[in-house]
């Protein structure tokens, strides 16, 4: 007898072997059961001679009859990203294979058997990696330990999604939240701009890319903890924290931060493609941001080849940085023709980022709650007058707070936090060296990274040792607008005096002959400065 429970309205399947499951039909084989069936009414099952399907169970008991086991074989897939009635087929994003039952062996069978890696990952499961973007289909064919005919199962797999489904970023989640800020300073009327050479970067890493096709396929907005699954998963066990990447993402404008007032916790939304135009030199290029799927790339590449344009694809800082895809012209209005032609939303970039006013001054919060847990943090590996504030209630909102020399300072976002604990010890937050702005702990405002990359054409990204952005003569000019105090400390444009003593710090930087020096606070107490 195999038990059944229905999953939906009129499908049946196996109710397992798991206790206090109670099935609602059951099919049985009539030579085993004949004298207990009686005159229940069965119905019989095409294709397996023999067995009838009984919905009155009362007094009918499985137990002791022997069941063949060999026939309860089935086989499903799981842990996969569905698109376009298949699975997603990327080699970051393995997917699981599950089959009930005594199974003596699993094995593919097709045109891609050769390209996916089976690994056994427990009993009845089945972990498939695709050694590379894969499309088509793929049979799995399940030997039974016993006698019986195979089963087989044949999987679609999919490198791509075909036509991504993007929603837009709501205009505020509560009638008191401000409205959204832009997402680059735009112009209606195309403005002259020039930029420098760029320094060579490096092509964007499969993973990266399979990360991408992923974005592409779930469209809705997710948890913060869940993208940081997702990230963790694709960079493996790569050099590489999954927030920086996470962080490049919303650099290269893939990603759209929501978060309500009063509420821990922030989620993203994967954003469209978008882009901007800008005058370099004598010609004009059209700049994309936002999830470029294969797909897209590919309808952009066939546009651009029926209007005879130029098109450019260019790497980022690091591996790990997406690559930002261009197009060139001679003239405006051809990228506007394209534009309609594969429907992407444009605009005219602007040469400075004076719009984003709201992160020229950051001021402090007015005030702060007491209780709260605090978690020292330290910048340029040594201790600092940092602290996260968390709190238990969910309706309040974590915060950062720097013990200054005038008191205690709290900050809602973590860039403004970590700028004012650098300036407390003293220390470079970015330093501007091969053509990049580099950074160990700081970063700067994403919108802001956003506009350097349109800028630019190149994308930030993780680097060895912190993270990276482009940096010509432009964007320096940009940086010490939006942030003085960003490149004062970059520039090391410092007084050629002590830092003020302090009994919290362990060190303290003097200037020894017009060179600075780290050295420990007792030993400054002991020796003078």
């Amino acid at each position: 007898m195999i038990p059944l429970i229905e999953r939906d309205w009129g499908r049946l399947r196996w109710a397992g072997e798991r206790a206090g499951t109670r099935p609602q039909a059951a099919l049985v084989r009539e030579r085993a059961f004949r004298s207990r069936l009686g005159t229940r009414t069965g119905a019989t099952v095409v294709g397996a001679a023999g067995w009838v399907l009984i919905h009155d169970l009362d007094g009918l008991s499985g137990r002791g009859e022997g069941v063949d086991r060999d026939r309860l074989l089935d086989l499903s897939p799981s842990q996969y990203w569905r698109v376009d009635g298949g699975i997603l087929a990327r080699p970051a994003l393995p997917f699981v294979v599950e089959v009930t039952g005594l199974v003596e062996s699993l094995r593919l069978e097709g045109d891609l058997a050769s390209r996916l890696d089976v690994t056994g990952a427990g009993d009845g499961r089945w972990l498939l990696t695709p050694r590379e973007p894969l499309e088509g289909d793929v049979d799995i064919v399940v030997e039974p330990r016993r006698t019986g005919p195979p089963l087989r199962r044949r999987l679609r797999l999919r490198r791509a999604v075909l036509v991504p489904t993007f929603r837009g970023p709501p205009e505020r989640l509560f009638d008191a939240d401000p409205p959204p800020a832009p997402a680059w300073p735009c112009d209606a009327e195309h403005g002259g701009m020039a930029t420098s050479a760029e320094p060579g970067g490096e092509t964007p890493t499969q993973a990266l890319l399979d990360l991408t096709e992923a974005l592409a396929v779930k469209t809705g907005t997710m948890p913060l903890t869940d993208l940081f699954e997702i990230s963790r998963q694709v960079v493996g066990g790569a050099d590489t924290s999954p927030w920086d990447v996470i962080r490049a993402l919303g650099d290269a404008g893939m990603l759209c931060w929501l978060e309500a007032r009063g509420v821990r916790g922030r989620s993203a939304l994967p954003m469209g493609p978008r882009g901007a135009i800008a005058r370099v030199g004598a010609d004009s290029r059209l700049t994309l941001e936002g999830v470029l799927s294969e797909t897209f790339i590919a309808r952009l590449d066939a546009a651009s080849a029926r209007l005879d344009l130029r098109r450019e694809t260019r790497p980022g800082v690091n591996g790990w940085s997406p690559a930002t895809e261009c197009v060139w012209a001679s003239e405006a209005p051809a990228l506007l023709e394209l534009a309609e032609m594969v429907e992407l939303e444009v605009g005219y970039l602007r040469a400075s980022p004076d719009p984003l006013s709201r992160w020229r001054v950051r001021e402090p919060l007015g005030r702060a709650r007491e209780d709260g847990e605090r978690r020292s943090v330290p910048i340029a590996g040594r201790h600092a007058p940092l602290r996260h504030v968390a709190f238990d209630r969910i309706d309040i909102a974590s915060m950062w707070e720097v013990e200054g020399r005038d008191g205690l300072r709290h900050w809602r976002d973590r860039e403004d936090a970590i700028l004012d604990a650098y300036a407390e010890v003293d220390e470079r937050a970015f330093t501007i060296a091969e053509g990049l702005l580099r950074a160990t702990d700081a970063r700067l405002p994403m919108q802001f990274a956003r506009w350097i990359r349109l800028f630019t054409g190149t994308a930030s990204g993780p680097m060895k040792d912190g993270y990276g952005y482009a940096c010509n003569a432009a964007v320096e000019r940009a940086v010490h607008v939006m942030r003085p105090a960003i490149l004062a400390s970059a520039s090391g444009e410092r007084p050629n005096g002590p830092a003020p003593r302090s009994r919290r710090w362990r060190t303290m930087a003097t200037m020894n002959n017009g060179e600075r020096e780290i050295r420990p606070s007792w030993r400054v107490a002991r020796e003078g400065i």
